[in-house]
């Protein structure tokens, strides 16, 4: 049997301020999840580091 090929996978991204200025950047990818906090980050859609280490774990989870 043979994965069945999704023509676009689904994405869920959530973002949220804490008091302690800590961003939380959660994605759910189909049926995984990840989720990472990253500090006094304020531009974390355009920080190529933070893009980068999202594409590894969407791609680590399949």
């Amino acid at each position: 049997m043979t994965k069945p090929k999704l023509k676009s996978p689904s994405l869920s991204l959530s973002l949220s301020l804490s008091r302690a200025r800590a961003l939380s950047l959660s994605a759910s990818i189909l049926d995984g999840s990840i989720s990472f906090t990253t500090k006094r980050m304020t531009r974390a859609f355009g920080n190529p580091l933070i893009r980068h280490k999202l594409i590894e774990a969407i791609q680590f989870k399949r």
